[in-house]
């Protein structure tokens, strides 16, 4: 059994990047695994990462699961990936990470900052790059359960199982 961590990336803590983390969790579950969700702009208000840090030692693979904004990932997960590369390195070793980015856009390729950050981060720290999805469109689902979209939520969850099942 494994332990993911999966990091809601978006400010926005019940949007579309936490319906996606929350699908994961309760695939991870389904396929017998433990799965906890946090929020970055929990830490990033509070200026403590200690709880994420906490929760990254106890875990064997690492998820960050993100909007895109401007072309790039949230102010608040840049700021947690800076302090996690520079004050935590050490529980960042070996650890797997993956990135699920989401955009409002349909055309998928505007994720590459955000898979192209994910790899950086986890080459430099040492840990295991197990790749990163994308979804173009994210705007749509405006935070909807996965489950409630019919066919497309099927779709994207079957995606994500099939993800799950090689990491």
């Amino acid at each position: 059994m494994s332990k993911l961590l999966i990091l809601n990336g978006s400010p926005r803590k019940k949007k579309t990047s936490y319906s996606f983390s929350r699908t994961i969790k309760m695939l991870s579950g389904s396929m017998g695994h433990e799965a906890e969700i946090l929020h970055v702009i929990d830490a990033f208000d509070a200026h403590d990462v200690q709880g994420i840090v906490q929760a990254i030692q106890t875990s064997d693979i690492v998820a960050l699961v993100a909007p895109l904004y401007a072309d790039a990932l949230p102010s608040s997960d840049l700021w947690l990936l800076e302090k996690l590369t520079h004050d935590h390195a050490d529980s960042l070793k070996d650890k797997g990470f993956l990135t699920i980015g989401q955009c409002g856009f349909p055309d998928v390729t505007r994720i590459k900052p955000i898979t192209n950050t994910g790899r950086l981060f986890a080459l430099q720290n040492g840990m295991h790059w197990y790749g990163g999805l994308a979804y173009g469109g994210g705007a749509i689902l405006d935070g909807a359960p996965l489950e409630s979209l019919g066919k497309k939520g099927e779709q994207i969850t079957e995606a994500l199982r099939m993800a799950l099942t090689h990491i």
